[in-house]
């Protein structure tokens, strides 16, 4: 209702009542007193419906909502509550006197009920705000709140709206991304860890090969793998292909003199010298002892002898110094070629064998061709 409207009521009930005091002393007057109490009366009457017709538009518009709706002065003091908000805050019928009081036991634990609280306080002292928060009720309840001043800033209404369901979901939403999170993050250490684990296997398994096929004491061929690659040779490569026996001389005599460990290292030294000028060319391997055998494929007999002289005057050039004296050794070779026909390492082996025994047989130290007559 404007004030315009106030002041023009008031002025005719005032032109009112001086008509009626002068009526009786003038007919004028009467006339006068009468038409201006039905044009008073008339207004009085439209005062009475604004203001009846804004008390039931207030309770209406109160009651109607579906959220919670409180009314209160805006130093906090509750005027009424619609449906919603005496179930939700006063059940029993009876009401919090203030604003802060009515919340205050129906906050949960924790720093956001403290804002929550100091919130409800500071909008009681600032009448034109608006303001609004997420609010979480001991019994679970989320709701989101938001006031704003009313009646020309002489009231504030307070608006609760349950969002209890919308904030599970999305808690569930972020719940859900957490173990998204944690089960990629899980994932990638479970693949970390299968890397890790496949590498130490492969490791492990390499080792093992090299365990299982490697002479521990000079890191050539063991037996049964240097026989193993001599006999995967194709048809094509055994047709050219050499075999040297090879053998320390009177490496007794070293064992014996100088003890098992010096032993150790001549038998090293040797390996090392037989790498050395196979290369790539072919492969070694120690049979046992102080006994090994060089298989080069695809090659010549003058390439074979070349090899073996190359052994044969290393050997004896090389010194092993020692305190008391620096001890020289020699060596002995023979040498045979693969048959093609043969599909395995042994027949030659056999012959290269025969070469060696010739050679040791002709005084060490020399280096023999395997040839029919042996």
């Amino acid at each position: 209702m404007s004030k315009s409207f106030l002041l023009v009521s008031a002025l005719a009930f005032v032109v009112t009542a001086f008509t009626v005091l002068f009526a009786s002393a003038n007919p004028v007057f009467l006339g006068f007193g009468i038409i201006t109490a039905i044009i008073g009366g008339v207004f009085a009457g439209r005062i009475w419906q604004s203001v009846v017709s804004s008390q039931k538009t207030d309770i209406i518009t109160i009651d109607d909502m579906e959220n919670a709706v409180i009314i209160s002065t805006q130093d906090g003091t509750i005027l009424d509550l619609n449906v919603v908000a005496r179930q939700k805050f006063a059940p029993n019928g009876i009401a919090a006197p203030t604003i802060a009081e009515l919340f205050t036991p129906l906050y949960k634990e924790g720093e956001p009920s403290q804002r929550a609280q100091e919130t409800v306080e500071a909008v009681n002292g600032v009448p034109d705000i608006s303001y609004s928060d997420i609010i979480h009720l001991i019994d679970g309840t989320v709701m989101k709140r938001f006031t704003h001043p009313i009646r020309d800033g002489q009231a504030r209404i307070w608006k609760l709206h349950d969002i209890t369901h919308q904030d599970e979901a999305s808690q569930d939403q972020l719940l859900g991304n957490a173990l998204l999170e944690k089960y990629a993050a899980e994932t990638a250490e479970m693949a970390e860890q299968l890397y890790l684990t496949k590498n130490e296997l492969e490791q492990q398994r390499d080792k093992l090969n090299l365990l299982a096929n490697t002479d521990m004491l000079t890191g050539l061929n063991n037996r049964r793998r240097y026989l193993e690659l001599s006999s995967n040779l194709d048809a094509e490569a055994r047709k050219n292909t050499w075999i040297l026996m090879l053998d320390l001389d009177h490496f007794k005599r070293v064992n014996d003199t100088y003890g098992h460990a010096m032993g150790d290292t001549v038998i090293r030294t040797f390996a090392e010298i037989i790498t050395n000028a196979v290369g790539t060319n072919g492969f070694a391997g120690r049979l046992g002892g102080e006994e090994f055998a060089i298989t080069i494929p695809d090659t010549t007999m003058e390439n074979a002898q070349d090899v073996a002289s190359f052994i044969h005057l290393e050997t004896q050039r090389h010194l092993i110094e020692t305190k008391v004296e620096n001890i020289q050794f020699t060596c002995s070779i023979g040498i045979a070629r693969m048959i093609s026909p043969e599909e395995t390492i042994e027949p030659a082996l056999e012959r290269a064998d025969k070469a060696l025994y010739a050679a040791k047989e002709a005084g060490r130290n020399q280096i023999k061709i395997f040839t029919s007559e042996e």
